[in-house]
């Protein structure tokens, strides 16, 4: 039976499913070889086109970014023959083929060793996004800050700060860390500190993206990256307690499963959520001992502390002797575009 390439069939937004590809143009299923975690330089292309270019099979299809006016390879597809593909997705490398050419695998491996270089996790996260129901990661670099854990933050926070990077370099542990309160108190300044300190993978999901825990292919797909830091964050909708939420919270059961028991030491997943709804409003099985590795709630900063940043910086004056929070301190002579409160009636004064 022949089987003629469908490009419809095997493309799903900007993705190549490699298995349907393979599939595709083969009509039968193919072997794996799977190498995870590296990261392939731009030159290899040259190289497989230099080795396989002859080949009238011969194809590649690539997705490459410029970063400051360096190209940096993302995804491709490489055809080297029809029973023998090349996929490169997610620093995640894939080569299908047959029981036939085992012998051709082992050369395409030593062709394209010299081209892997190890995964630099430092500095990167890598989001988490959706298309035609697949789910795939995009990388992105956080800029490192001048920043102090002693400086920026009050003092009970420091003891949270070395149980969460304790935890975080820990092999082979789940668990889950909370961070909340009001907004401006340096969550997310923190989070990117974090970024900077692992070499562990991070994997974000934004508040518009963890709904998608739920979904029946979300396990299958995060299970590829055992012993990653999943942040999310503004998640307050998916934590929400069961008790004031009368539909099935799926997406809660799967993050609860993936924190403790033999799913999470499956996976080894570090949760890291963010929110700044009341504690009393998250469900309590995210506060069970020895689920929940560290919990803390961002508040101002001390007077104390703001007096001396304040004169540290160089910042204004009309701010020492406050309790404020870090957006307020180093935006204090930004506009603010708040809107204010206009009352309208009877017998209320202009």
């Amino acid at each position: 039976m022949k089987h003629e390439f469908n490009p419809n069939y095997v493309m799903e937004g900007r993705l190549i499913s490699p298995n349907k590809f393979y599939f595709s143009l083969n009509g039968e299923l193919a072997n794996n070889h799977k190498i995870f975690g590296r990261k392939l330089k731009i030159e290899v292309l040259d190289i497989l086109k230099k080795e396989f270019g002859s080949n009238p099979d011969f194809r590649i299809c690539k997705h490459i970014r410029v970063k400051s006016l360096e190209p940096v390879l993302e995804k491709f597809t490489a055809v080297v023959k029809k029973e023998l593909i090349v996929h490169y997705d997610d620093d995640h490398i894939y080569i299908l083929y047959n029981e036939k050419n085992e012998d051709e695998l082992i050369s395409i491996l030593k062709i394209i060793e010299p081209y892997m270089e190890e995964l630099e996790s430092q500095g990167r996260f890598y989001m988490v996004v959706l298309e035609y129901g697949y789910f795939s990661l995009m990388p992105f670099e956080v800029k490192k800050a001048d920043f102090s854990i002693e400086k920026y933050y009050n003092d009970d926070f420091l003891l949270i700060h070395k149980e969460i990077s304790t935890f975080i370099k820990q092999d082979n542990r789940c668990g889950l860390v909370i961070l909340h309160g009001k907004q401006g108190t340096g969550k997310t300044s923190y989070i990117r500190h974090l970024i900077h300190e692992t070499n562990r993978k991070v994997i974000y999901l934004s508040g518009e993206t963890t709904s998608q825990i739920s979904e029946p292919n979300f396990i299958s797909f995060i299970s590829q990256h055992q012993n990653s830091i999943i942040i999310l964050e503004d998640c307050e909708e998916l934590l929400i307690s069961r008790n004031t939420n009368r539909s099935a919270n799926s997406g809660l059961i799967n993050i609860l499963n993936m924190c403790d028991g033999l799913l999470g030491d499956a996976l080894s997943m570090k949760f890291i959520c963010t929110f700044n709804a009341p504690l009393q409003d998250i469900d309590k099985a995210l506060l069970r001992k020895g689920r929940l590795i560290a919990r803390y709630e961002f508040e101002n900063l001390e007077t104390g502390k703001v007096n001396n940043l304040v004169n540290e910086l160089e910042l204004s004056k009309d701010i020492l002797n406050q309790s404020l929070s870090l957006a307020e301190l180093f935006n204090y002579e930004k506009s603010n575009f708040e809107v204010k409160k206009i009352n309208i009636g009877f017998g209320m004064n202009n």
